[in-house]
């Protein structure tokens, strides 16, 4: 008899168990990001959306949390149980760089979230508008040094990726810059063209339609290789900058304890997403290279980040804020 009870008892809780497990599917996934509307990774996210919904069989809505350079996104992820009925795109250096950069975070990378996967990955671009007098990287030099105190680059932030490579390539190239941190991103092109910037330094998809009008001049690209869609243009390390290297890499979290079929069945997902014509049509010409990896790869690439960053952080002497 009490062998009979304990057994209906296992196979209720079971019950109750699958049932949980699909009213959780059954519930809408929350892809949240830490970035405004209209930004890079809000428009990454609204566009897999629609075919992760297909995908999933789950409705996938978009929540903008902005701020902080997409801490606030992480944060809220980190309150959410491992069900994961909310995600996180965000930018990796969120996770390698800013722990570098903030004396506090609102977050333990190592400890509050599961990696899922890559979505793709920008370069940054070195911009001046199109009546400055420097054509090249080596004429914008020799301008700073003939200029000095004058020379300024606007960046997305302070203690940004863009804000350290342009840092670091002022060290490596000994030129006097000014650089001017913007909380509005989009503010840095209309700046440069006005003449109030003598250059910006930010993602290539920020500058892209105002260097296809031709308002605005790329000298170079932070890339290891030369960005697919300028392969014109020379990389800070070709002409003659080497170690002057950085890319923002866009990647989904889970919260922590997210089990493995789960972020395997979401990096299963998201590769079927981009792989989409509909969804490259739409993303490749802002800028960005699609690149979907999965879990252990984005593990590795965070940790290597972390070290690359640590490393530019110190050459350059900045202090965590």
């Amino acid at each position: 008899m009490e062998r009979r009870t304990a057994l209906q008892a296992l196979a209720a809780a079971g019950l109750a168990s699958m049932g949980a497990a699909r009213a959780s599917e059954a519930q809408p996934l929350n892809l949240l990001v830490g970035f405004a509307a209209g930004s890079v990774p809000d428009l990454v996210a609204r566009v897999i959306s629609r075919p992760l919904t297909q995908a999933l069989g789950r409705t996938t809505i978009v929540e903008n949390k902005g701020g902080a350079g997409g801490q606030l996104a992480l944060a809220a992820l980190k309150q959410h149980s491992a069900v994961a009925q909310q995600l996180a795109i965000t930018p990796v250096a969120a996770l390698s760089l800013y722990p570098l950069t903030y004396a506090r975070l609102p977050y333990d990378p190592e400890r509050d979230f599961v990696p899922v996967c890559s979505i793709c990955v920008i370069d940054f671009a070195l911009v001046v508008a199109a009546d400055h007098p420097a054509q090249t990287l080596q004429e914008f030099v020799a301008w700073c040094k003939r200029n000095p105190g004058k020379a300024s680059i606007g960046n997305p932030g302070s203690g940004s990726s863009p804000h350290f490579v342009a840092t670091l390539f002022g060290t490596v190239a000994g030129i006097q810059v000014e650089h001017v941190p913007y909380r509005a991103p989009p503010q840095i092109a209309q700046e440069v063209i006005g003449g109030t910037l003598s250059a910006g330094m930010a993602s290539v998809p920020l500058f892209s339609e105002l260097i296809k009008s031709g308002r605005l001049r790329v000298l170079a690209t932070s890339g290891a290789q030369r960005n697919p869609f300028y392969p014109h243009i020379p990389t800070f390390s070709e002409v003659g900058y080497p170690g002057v290297v950085g890319q923002e890499w866009f990647a989904l979290y889970a919260p922590a304890g997210a089990s493995p079929d789960l972020v395997a069945a979401l990096g299963r997902a998201v590769l079927q997403a981009v792989g989409r014509d509909d969804v490259k049509a739409v993303l490749t010409p802002l800028g960005l290279s699609l690149d979907v990896r999965d879990a252990v790869w984005l593990a590795e690439r965070r940790r290597e980040e972390s070290a690359q960053w640590r490393a530019v952080v110190q050459r350059t002497g900045f202090k965590a804020q």
